[in-house]
């Protein structure tokens, strides 16, 4: 588990990113996939993406609300 901007995470959490530079990518679903010292790592369909919790933070990481 880590905590990013005052909220914990752990691996399997399904996040957004309310800053992504993209507006599609604000709403997609991305699934927490690994932890490490540095950061987060993520999955959205066939891609996955590597964060650091700086940028994590900078994007606007955010536990995605049950539809």
């Amino acid at each position: 588990m880590v905590e990013i901007s005052g909220q914990a995470f752990e691996e399997g959490d399904i996040v957004h990113f309310e800053n992504a530079t993209l507006p599609k990518n604000r709403t997609r679903d991305y699934t927490i996939t690994a932890v490490t010292p540095h950061g987060i790592e993520v999955r959205s369909s066939d891609f996955r993406y590597r964060f650091t919790f700086a940028t994590a933070t900078r994007i606007g990481i955010t536990r995605a609300t049950e539809q």
